[in-house]
Parts: structure tokens; C-alpha cells; sequence
């Protein structure tokens, strides 16, 4: 049951969220707030992967589209991007 009511939930926020994305042409999002070293995401996969989507998450949920743009460098050779 508790996964028909967050479905109904998520169903509420797409109506509103509709009529508020109905007023812009796209959103600019940062991808990531940091990047992170593969051993630091195997030792914590699932904090670190939850954090990376902070920004993201709600594309999928809402089943909008998006699109991963790099946008320049890090000192560090790491991209930055925009999704």
C-alpha cells in the first residue's frame, strides 16, 4: 500500500509541477555538486549516489527530459556540467 499512496503523491506533484514548468522554456541545473573517487562510492554507494542526484533526481521521478551539457574543467581535469 505504501507504494500505491507515494505513486498518488508523485501523481499530485507532476499536475503541479506541470503548470509551473508550462511558464519556462528549459531549466539550467547543475549536474552534481561535487564529483566524488570510485573508492569513495564503493565505500558509501548509496549517501554518495543520493547526493550526486541532488539537483537531478526530480527529472526522473517527474519523467522529464534532460540532457548532460560539460561546461569547462576542474583544476583537477574532472568536468563540469549542466543537465
Amino acid at each position: 500500500m505504501d507504494v500505491f499512496h507515494a505513486e498518488y503523491k508523485l501523481k499530485a506533484i507532476r499536475r503541479q509541477t506541470d503548470a509551473v514548468l508550462d511558464q519556462a522554456d528549459f531549466l539550467l541545473l547543475p549536474t552534481a555538486a561535487t564529483t566524488y573517487t570510485i573508492a569513495q562510492v564503493q565505500a558509501e554507494p548509496v549517501a554518495l549516489n543520493t547526493n550526486l542526484g541532488y539537483y537531478t533526481n526530480f527529472v526522473n521521478l517527474l519523467d522529464l527530459a534532460a540532457v548532460a551539457v560539460p561546461a569547462g574543467m576542474r583544476a583537477d581535469g574532472c568536468l563540469l556540467g549542466f543537465r
